[in-house]
């Protein structure tokens, strides 16, 4: 997927499609920053509910966002451009937590429960008890502290308007075609069994291909491949420190000093959030189900709270990433848009002291009204 990012988000730059629909998504959220922020966030969230493969969500839009950023007038290593880069990284993966299919961890938490315990994680129960808060108020939080954060001027709309208004040129309607079939192949992925990251890279390759050629051979020599080896050694080293027992042992070593108690669910909820968030700095996210799940019966009998519950608490901090290179498309969409790396920890961290006080203290409203707790 890191592959196909490369040469579809060249594609959607040279043949000048980011531009166009960058102009017009700046039409729709009203030419403000704070329009442009929300606006974006949103729109990673919505996307998100018809795109399972969140790196296919990030190679979409980021090069829409870097184009917009562009038009906006938003000048390398600005503030503004920070935000808007940031808005469409984050406000496409974090959010998605909340939302079954979307999220690689997501997956691995309902196969581990259905496989291990028997536990059926329905849709829309998963759905109903993480989206309001996890989803929905997390992307306002995100779009909050961004605005705080990477406050800029307000956008240009000249170019935008001009850019919305020209004609589509032959490698446009090229790109659109393939990205209407590569979006259509990723939305049916359950139908056809074809892994996204092959129909991605396959998408991209046809961009390069002589008679499409949206994609030459400058443009080829000219990828950054630091990203690449990078993701690539996060995920090897989180799929070692699992399989070799290292994280089942840390997680075994946590649940017998854990302050879990039948008497209050509130600190209950808190620390299984806090110890699965906790986990996900050694194992990153992929790794937390599968060091947690295993242990849910065991929290179940100490807290006295459902098992199913016990295993819906992970989603609160997994959810909760204090790093981008514990989740690969969100360091994927960083490099990509070309922010810095300290930024993005800074504003992933922030989003983690906000979740933790706010949010988390929400959820256990939020569970305790459904009756989950």
């Amino acid at each position: 997927m890191i592959v196909a990012g490369m040469f579809l988000g060249a594609a959607i730059d040279k043949s000048g499609l980011g531009r166009r629909i960058a102009a017009w998504l700046t039409g729709i959220f009203g030419g403000t920053y704070a329009g442009l922020i929300f606006g974006m966030a949103l729109t990673g969230v919505a996307l998100a509910f018809i795109m399972p493969s969140a790196m296919g969500r990030v190679i979409l839009l980021i090069p829409i966002g870097i184009a917009m950023a562009d038009q906006a007038g938003y000048e390398s290593g600005s503030k503004a451009r920070t935000g808007l880069i940031f808005a469409v990284g984050f406000g496409t993966f974090v959010p998605a937590f909340s939302i079954l299919p979307t999220n690689v961890p997501n997956l691995i938490l309902a196969g581990a429960a259905s496989s291990q315990h028997g536990v059926q994680l329905l849709y829309g129960d998963y759905l109903i008890l993480h989206f309001p808060i996890l989803g929905l108020l997390k992307t306002l939080a995100i779009a909050g502290l961004i605005l705080l954060f990477f406050k800029g001027k307000e956008p240009e709309r000249d170019d935008a308007a001009a850019a919305e208004k020209t004609p589509f040129s032959a490698d446009e309607k090229k790109l659109s075609a393939l990205l209407l079939i590569t979006l259509s192949l990723w939305l049916t992925d359950s139908i056809h069994g074809i892994n996204a990251a092959w129909i991605g890279l396959i998408a991209g390759l046809i961009c390069a291909l002589p008679g499409i050629a949206i994609v030459k051979g400058e443009d080829i020599d000219k990828f950054k491949y630091g990203p690449l080896f990078f993701v690539a050694a996060i995920i090897g080293l989180g799929a070692m420190i699992v399989s070799s027992g290292l994280a089942g042992y840390i997680g075994q070593a946590f649940a017998h000093i854990l302050p879990l108690s039948p008497d209050n669910g509130f600190v209950n909820l808190l620390t299984i959030a806090t110890s699965s968030m906790g986990i996900g700095l050694l194992a990153t996210q992929p790794g937390i189900p599968a060091v947690m799940t295993p242990m849910a019966p065991d929290m179940a009998a100490a807290t006295g709270m459902p098992l199913i519950s016990v295993i819906m608490a992970q989603v609160l901090g997994f959810s909760t990433v204090l790093f981008p290179y514990q989740v690969p498309p969100l360091f994927l969409a960083v490099r990509m848009g070309g922010e810095s790396m300290t930024a993005a920890i800074r504003l992933s961290l922030a989003l983690a002291l906000v979740t933790a006080l706010i949010l988390w203290p929400l959820d256990y409203l939020w569970w305790r009204f459904l009756g989950w707790l």
